[in-house]
């Protein structure tokens, strides 16, 4: 079954769209959403660097350029596919699924108990901070505490 986190990420260089484009899908669409990550005047590219997502329901394939421009011009008329690359994360045999995703009430649960130091071994990490989970933000955050506890229990001896 793998854990809950259920998104394939595609990544697009997409020419005729408005600058720094948000695009958030209804239920019938092929996209959840996407977003300008790079515009072209910062790449030095011809077109967008664009993010994206789109759920395991949704029959979008993440390597097909067609099949993403169609996608995108569902959003943006005018839109025009140049490049396409994305990773499903579902089939990867290793990871099974996205980001940590866990299911309602675990981390209000055991929140407290990831975060705890036990003797020297202190914890950190994306998937146990109270911010930014998931992101490189929340393990900086989650880093920088451990480090603080580590340097105490360094000090005591």
């Amino acid at each position: 079954m793998g854990q809950s986190g259920a998104a394939k990420k595609l990544w697009a260089l997409v020419a005729g769209l408005p600058t720094k484009v948000v695009g958030v899908g209804e239920h019938d669409a092929p996209i959840d959403v996407f977003f300008t990550n790079y515009p072209a005047d910062e790449t030095g590219m011809e077109g967008d660097l664009v993010v994206g997502f789109s759920t395991q329901e949704r029959k979008l394939d993440i390597v097909d350029r067609a099949d993403v421009e169609e996608a995108f011009r569902r959003f943006v008329p005018e839109a025009g596919v140049l490049k396409v690359d994305g990773h499903d994360w579902l089939a990867d045999p290793w990871s099974k699924g996205t980001w940590c995703t866990p299911p309602a009430g675990l981390l209000s649960t055991y929140a407290s108990a990831l975060e705890s130091t036990e003797d020297r071994l202190v914890f950190a990490g994306s998937d146990i901070s109270h911010a930014f989970r998931g992101w490189i933000e929340g393990a900086l955050r989650t880093g920088a505490v451990a480090a603080a506890r580590l340097a105490a229990i360094i000090d005591e001896g």
